[in-house]
């Protein structure tokens, strides 16, 4: 679409007037074709958009690429496009970042015993944290149709590859929505509490492929506090 005829508005992420696109929350990048029809859209300037495209593709790769996610249905068929594209002669700086710095690890079997050496991929943590504070950010804007302000920011308080993460920000946040939102198949879930004290704190538990869990909040900025100071019982 030309830019001319776009619709202008406030983007979700930078907050300025300019026109808009639809950015998918999370990156549609991360659902196998045919997409679901429910997918998340918030507006974004072209700018934020264009901007995010790099750490998508980082992100997917991490996701689907992970070791135990490979069990998971859907992220085994990205996982083959992924691979797929590395290939690529155009993906030779991407596919080296990615496949040429892994590392030997040790595999065991439950029992104990060795079962051979499998890849570590590198992961750029704060790469992985930009893209969920985005989502975050994107999430919290589709709940209430404004974007965060400057005043707060989204903090990554912890992320794990541990399902029992999310029982326990349950029992801090006791609030939190029991039912998570789920989109394609269990590729993208969410719980989500808004807090009573500050309108724009909010509690979020984010789970790709039913295994990587990143817990978040949106506080006022700089705030070093335990989560109960801005999510009273």
């Amino acid at each position: 679409m030309n830019k001319r005829q776009q619709k202008v508005g406030v983007c979700a992420y930078c907050g300025e007037a300019k026109p808009l696109t639809d950015d998918h929350i999370p990156p549609k990048s991360l659902f196998p074709t045919p997409r679901p029809s429910d997918l998340i859209t918030v507006p974004s300037c072209y700018d934020c958009n264009a901007g995010f495209q790099k750490d998508d593709e980082y992100f997917r790769a991490i996701m689907v690429l992970w070791q135990e996610t490979g069990s998971h249905r859907e992220a085994l068929r990205l996982a083959r496009h992924v691979v797929r594209d590395l290939k690529r002669p155009e993906k030779t700086r991407f596919r080296r970042s990615l496949i040429e710095r892994a590392r030997p690890i040790p595999v065991f079997t439950k029992s104990g015993l060795y079962a051979g050496e499998t890849g570590l991929l590198p992961v750029d943590s704060l790469r992985l944290h930009g893209t969920v504070i985005r989502i975050v950010k994107g999430l919290f804007y589709h709940h209430k149709g404004v974007r965060l302000p400057d005043s707060h920011e989204v903090q990554v308080r912890f992320s794990t590859p541990d399902r029992r993460a999310a029982n326990f920000a349950r029992a801090t946040l006791p609030r939190l929505a029991a039912k998570p939102v789920i989109l394609g198949n269990g590729v993208f879930k969410y719980w989500v509490e808004f807090s009573a004290k500050d309108e724009m704190a909010s509690a979020w538990v984010l789970q790709f492929f039913e295994f990587l869990l990143f817990v978040c909040v949106t506080v006022p900025s700089g705030f070093t506090g335990a989560p109960r100071d801005v999510f009273p019982a």
